[in-house]
């Protein structure tokens, strides 16, 4: 990694998996945020992948770095493969524990073991990423509905046309009619 540091520039490409992974995840976080300060500085570009929440808060302050996450569906507990740009994702710890049924105890006991903030902002990202995929379901049914509306529009202006050059084919036979009776008398 010192290497890495060392000759990082402009032209680096990286992609790091869990960085600072492995160590006590107070510590290996902060040496993360040095690490990803530094390679932004020197305009590298990259990949990380991260769970560590202080990177999530940093991204959002310094320049060059944006966050990424992939949707997960929490309801079925499965990724969705599909990555959102901007936004940090949930870890979804507590859904998880809860939903393969983890005793409730030690979930209440874990959850006050962790700070609050820390809490309040997992359970908001993880409420913000549910959001955002009910949003892209009303998205892909209202796309839906407008592909209907504006196929019923061209039947509906079909059916108009059709009706209008019958009217007008009746005008045309009464006026013949009108000119025939004339025509007699």
């Amino acid at each position: 990694m010192r290497h890495f540091m060392e000759s990082a520039n402009g032209k680096t490409l990286f992609f790091i998996d869990e960085l600072g992974g492995g160590s006590d995840p107070s510590l290996g976080g902060a040496f993360a945020e040095v690490i990803m300060e530094e390679l932004a500085f020197k305009h590298a570009f990259g990949i990380v992948t991260t769970h560590y929440l202080n990177l999530k808060v940093m991204a959002n302050k310094v320049p060059g770095i944006i966050n990424g996450a992939m949707q997960f569906d929490e309801k079925n507990l499965l990724p969705l493969y599909k990555l959102i740009i901007g936004k940090p994702g949930s870890s979804y710890t507590f859904s998880i524990a809860e939903r393969i049924g983890l005793d409730k105890k030690l979930i209440e006991k874990a959850r006050r073991l962790v700070d609050e903030d820390h809490f309040r902002l997992d359970k908001l990202l993880n409420r913000t990423e549910q959001d955002l995929q009910k949003i892209d379901q009303e998205k892909k049914e209202l796309q839906q509905l407008l592909k209907e509306n504006e196929r019923l529009k061209k039947e509906m202006q079909q059916v108009l046309d059709k009706e209008k050059h019958q009217q007008e084919v009746e005008i045309l036979k009464q006026q013949n009619k009108i000119s025939e009776e004339k025509l007699r008398t």
